[in-house]
This record gives C-alpha cells, structure tokens and sequence, in this order.
C-alpha cells in the first residue's frame, strides 16, 4: 500500500498528512469461514514519524502483543487463529490496534490457500454518512456483505438497504430503516444476495464501514473481495483513473454522489455528461489501456473494480480500490510492500506539467 507521508511539523512544500495514518485502528474479523480451513492475518505495522510502541489486542484468542517501533521501521505480527474458531464464535469481536504516535496499518489475511491485502482506516479517517458499493462479484450466489466498524464511543447508526438483508438473523427488505445502537469497538455484520450499492450508513459519530462480497457458503475455495468506503465528508470532485484491466478485459469504476451533480468524464478520447440525482450511482467501463478522467460540480465517490484475470501462467484475483480525488496528491509518499508476494508493484500518475521533474 502506498499512503503519502505525514506531515511533520517541519514538514518540506508538498507533504500532505493524508491516508491511513492514526493511533486507533479496527479491524474485522473474517465471517462465513469453513471450519477445516486455517486462518492467520498479518498486521504490518509502520511509525512513519516518531518512535512509539503499538498494542494489539484479539479477545477471541486472548491475545494481546505490545509492539515497539523506531521511527521509519516497519514490524509484521503474525495472528494465527484455530481452525474452526471463528464459525463456532458469535458477535466475534475485532482486532484493536492502538499507539501513542501515529502509525500506519496493513493487514493481510489468509485463509487456507487465499489471501487479500486489506486497507485499514484509523479512527481519523472515518465519518458519519457512507454511501455502499458491492461490485457484481465472481458468482451470483456471492454473498454482498456490509461491516460497520465502531471506534472508542458508543453509536447509533441507520442502515437503509436498497435490497434484502440479514442482520443478526432478521430479515430486512429493501427500503427499510435498519436502526443499530453500538458499544465502543463493537462490529455488526450485515449481509444479502442482492446489490446493496447505493446503500445509505448514517451515525451519531464517527465509525467506519467495509463493503464488497465474499463466497457463499459451502464453495471450497474462500475468497473475499472488500475495501473500506470513503465518508462523505472526504470526497472530491476530480478524479483521474489509469486502467488497470488486463489484455482484452475491462474494469468498472463506480461513481456516487449524494447531492444532485453533474459529472463530466472521459474514457480515451470518448467524452460524456450525466445529470445525477442524490445517492445514484453510475458503472463506467474502463477498458486495458485507456485513462479515466472525471470533474464533478458536487463532491463524488470513486471506486474502482479490478475484475482479475490471467496473466501469462498465474490467475488474478478481482480487488476493489478506492481512488483519491486530485485535491490529496502529494510530492513525497512512503511505500510499504508485502516481503511475502512475487513483485510489489506502484503505478504512478503525474500531472503533464509535471513530467520534468
């Protein structure tokens, strides 16, 4: 993961204190695992600007690891769960992760033969309204999921699903007003076969929310395809998208809005407007090749889909990616790779003007 560097207070021209750097992270735990499957997530944990020391805690397990950390350095902590532990659990409890100086947290989740990179948003990075986006996913029998992730202070938040629910076994259709009061650090899980983009999450205070789908019940390869949303608060209004599609296949960006808006964009040389009511979403395909640019007159969210694919001998599975408005580029980023994958790879996007340097 990629994430500009914080600022400090003596900070160069160019230095923005964005992405997910804070001193409390969340952190789900995984839901619908098989109970032959072993799972284990690695937490990569980075003080960009200070030493400090990180705590991690995971009541299921009883664990709890305090980790120091000099400035500038990078720590993995490995949590292995037993197989079968968390569908035996209910209302399983998160993984908490705090520090006494801002850190930056990576988390890497393996169940059996499957793994995903999951971005973390510190408690800095969350809101008080969400809008939802669940891609199409690999199988119509995928279920679309929503986890709604409280910090330190105690919440109330409305859900209204724009398809059938579940949530804590009652089913909800869609149109209803789901109300669900919180405890500090507590997760609910809420899931459908149906689309649940467009979904609208409001609370009292701040929390987080993750949104995308994972394999239905009973398949033999696990996979989960999630990301952690944008609230509305941080959204921007332009945004420029290289295609990451492979050979012969195209992705889908995902644009919502929440207040009328207009939103010009432009695939290749393919130019477009569309008039936007609150809450609509709009699919854009992005086919291999091409750059996606968007000005809206409104804030916007923008979420691209990465469908997978094959490359040569290795398959590539779908990721879902959040993009940052041009407003959060930066001059000096900090990379953090994953030592355990065949390549780490960063795709770069310059202004023209800015080439030269």
């Amino acid at each position: 993961t990629v994430q500009p560097v914080k600022t400090p207070k003596t900070a160069p021209t160019g230095e923005q204190p964005t992405g997910s750097v804070g001193t409390e992270f969340v952190i789900p735990s995984p839901t619908n695992v098989d109970p032959k499957q072993p799972v284990r997530i690695e937490f990569q944990i980075t003080a960009p600007t200070h030493d400090t020391k990180a705590t991690i805690t995971f009541e299921i397990v009883n664990f709890r690891q305090e980790v120091p950390l000099k400035k500038g350095q990078t720590v993995t902590i490995t949590l292995n769960i037993p197989a079968g532990k968390l569908s035996m659990e209910k209302n399983i409890p998160p993984v908490i992760i705090t520090s006494a100086e801002p850190i930056q947290v990576v988390a890497v989740l393996h169940i059996g033969d499957y793994a995903q990179t999951i971005e973390v948003p510190s408690s800095t990075q969350t809101g008080v309204e969400y809008y939802v986006v669940t891609p199409t996913g690999k199988s119509p029998h995928d279920d679309k999921e929503i986890f709604i992730v409280n910090y330190g202070n105690t919440n109330d938040v409305v859900v209204r699903p724009t398809a059938e629910v579940v949530f804590k076994g009652t089913k909800y259709p869609a149109g209803s007003k789901i109300n669900i009061p919180f405890a500090p650090f507590k997760v609910y899980y809420i899931q459908s076969k149906g689309d649940l983009t467009g979904t609208k999450v409001v609370g009292k205070n701040p929390f987080a929310v993750f949104s995308g789908y994972s394999s239905p019940q009973g398949v033999t390869l696990y996979y989960r395809i999630s990301t952690p949303l944008v609230p509305t608060s941080r959204w921007g209004t332009t945004y420029l998208i290289p295609s990451m599609a492979f050979p012969g296949s195209s992705d889908t960006v995902y644009v919502t809005t929440f207040q009328s808006t207009e939103v010009d964009y432009q695939v290749g040389d393919n130019k477009k407007s569309e008039k936007m009511k609150p809450g609509q979403v709009m699919k854009i395909a992005i086919p291999e090749a091409k750059t996606l640019s968007i000005k809206a007159t409104h804030p916007i969210m923008v979420v691209y889909y990465h469908t997978g694919g094959k490359k040569g001998d290795k398959t590539y599975e779908p990721n879902i990616i959040n993009i940052n408005d041009n407003t959060k580029y930066a001059k000096r980023y900090r990379i953090t790779g994953n030592p355990n994958l065949e390549k780490n790879a960063v795709l770069l996007i310059i202004k023209p003007s800015d080439r030269k340097s």
